[in-house]
């Protein structure tokens, strides 16, 4: 585990409260990531002295304890640095602090509420903690449309709270991505064309009504399976507009209710170049990761890459095979 770094240092300006709750977490999953959870109390608090920077020491230089052996007890020594960096709280304006906190423009809701979440930790709510939360979410929202929503719910908990901005924060996200076409007209010839037996793009309902400009929506006689064979039951189909890459393409999608994703087809992925299938790979020496990752460094950054690195481990002797997409069942 040598891999696992430390902490950064207290920051020792500015919220000092904040910082120092925000290391002590840290400082205790990294003891325990590194397996010194269970070493005795004098290397622990060396250790904690070291990683929290000298203006630590000073602090720690100041502290008095009851009794010789406390200055060497871990758990006593944390204490102490509780109670310097968390002096007695003013409810009254912690609750102002609280209940100001809204949420803002360019804020994601996830970045709000857990904002909410930690600013409530020193309001002394008790049992109303949840229920003060979630009232504070439809008050400071920052969609009107989402708050009005919220207000219609006669049992609003913070869960369905949540629920509901999260899903009115990825319908906005999708139709920022699916934008309509006035200007478009089809036919029924051209709409069934577009899908073909094997594969559809799809668009939940969601996205298309957090659309500004409303395409046409056309009667659907297409069938769609999902991947157990049950029907999925649509709303039409509609043609939008897709920018990919800066280029706006036309596609036909079928509209599909709340709990099914908005998604291209794997047809229209390869037309527009978002993926390619290879049937075989021909190279004279193999490559290294580095080399992989500069030659393709497009396919290595953006939506969807994990914010680490993850081994997939293939049984020996594995042979690789092509897993078929959705059915989609229409006229031909």
């Amino acid at each position: 585990m040598d891999s696992v770094k430390p902490p950064d240092a207290v920051n020792w300006n500015g919220n000092v409260d904040c910082e120092w709750r925000t290391f002590k977490q840290r400082f205790m999953l990294y003891l325990q990531a590194v397996g010194l959870d269970s070493k005795p109390d004098t290397r622990k608090i060396a250790l904690l002295l070291t990683v929290a920077g000298p203006q630590a020491v000073e602090v720690y230089n100041t502290f008095v304890f009851a009794t010789a052996e406390d200055k060497e007890k871990f758990d006593e020594v944390v204490r102490k640095f509780d109670e310097h960096c968390s002096p007695k709280k003013n409810e009254t304006f912690e609750r102002y602090v609280f209940r100001s906190r809204i949420q803002q423009p360019s804020e994601s809701f996830d970045t709000f509420l857990t904002d909410l979440k930690l600013k409530a930790r020193t309001c002394n709510f008790g049992q109303l903690q949840e229920s003060m939360i979630r009232d504070q979410i439809v008050f400071g929202i920052k969609d009107i449309k989402i708050r009005e929503r919220l207000l219609r719910e006669a049992d609003l908990t913070l869960a369905s709270a949540v629920k509901v901005c999260h899903a009115s924060e990825l319908a906005i996200q999708h139709a920022k991505t699916f934008s309509g076409s006035p200007r478009e007209t089809d036919t029924e010839s051209t709409a069934v064309a577009a899908v073909n037996t094997r594969q559809a793009n799809l668009v939940n309902e969601l996205d298309v009504k957090a659309m500004k400009t409303k395409p046409h929506i056309f009667q659907n006689n297409s069938l769609l399976q999902a991947y157990n064979g049950e029907p999925i039951k649509t709303k039409g189909k509609c043609r939008l507009r897709v920018q990919v890459k800066g280029k706006y393409h036309s596609l036909m999608f079928i509209i599909v209710p709340e709990g099914h994703e908005s998604l291209l087809g794997d047809k229209a992925c390869e037309r527009l170049g978002l993926v390619r299938r290879v049937y075989s790979i021909n190279s004279s020496e193999p490559k290294s990761v580095k080399e992989i990752v500069d030659l393709y460094p497009d396919i290595f950054k953006g939506f969807g890459v994990l914010p680490f690195t993850y081994k997939i481990k293939l049984k020996e002797g594995a042979q690789p095979v092509v897993q078929c997409t959705s059915t989609c069942s229409s006229c031909s």
